[in-house]
């Protein structure tokens, strides 16, 4: 069994470090490595257990969150958030917030908390559009400037 857990190990942290040299991020931390602040990322972001980065072009996985200035795919953590400042794609995760989503852009979030201040697409339990959301479907949605305030199960942008 120990030796089993060193070799699966081993081959992780081999596939972390061979990562480095290919269009992938890896990090561990917020701003762990440093140079994660600066990097673009075309393929795949991995957070273990937290990937904070500058730009991630394709996908973001982790263990518990992403937080990323400019995404243009999709977030996923395995338990947790994502957090987006210029969103165009996807968050899927428990918690979802998009600071800024980029204009005529299609935007999505699936969760059980959902907040975005632009016209996005939101599905989960609580939803807020804090400006005007196109479309939200859950439990509680509020949409300051939507077709209500508020609304349960579902509500619409103007």
């Amino acid at each position: 069994m120990r030796l089993k857990f060193t070799f699966v190990l081993a081959g992780l942290l081999g596939l972390i470090f061979a990562a480095q040299a290919v269009p992938v991020g890896v990090g561990f931390w917020y701003h762990a490595p440093a140079r994660i602040q600066k990097q673009k990322v075309t393929a795949v972001a991995f957070g273990i257990p937290v990937y904070n980065g500058y730009s991630v072009k394709g996908a973001s996985l982790s263990i518990i969150g992403n937080h990323s200035r400019y995404v243009n795919g999709f977030q996923f953590p395995l338990y947790g958030y994502n957090v987006a400042d210029n969103m165009i794609g996807a968050q899927l995760g428990f918690v979802n917030i998009i600071n800024n989503p980029v204009k005529r852009k299609p935007a999505f979030q699936i969760g059980f908390y959902n907040q975005s201040p632009g016209r996005v697409f939101q599905f989960g339990w609580v939803n807020h559009g804090q400006d005007n959301a196109k479309l939200q479907i859950g439990l509680i949605n509020i949409n300051k400037n939507g077709w209500l305030p508020f609304m349960v199960f579902f509500n619409f942008g103007r």
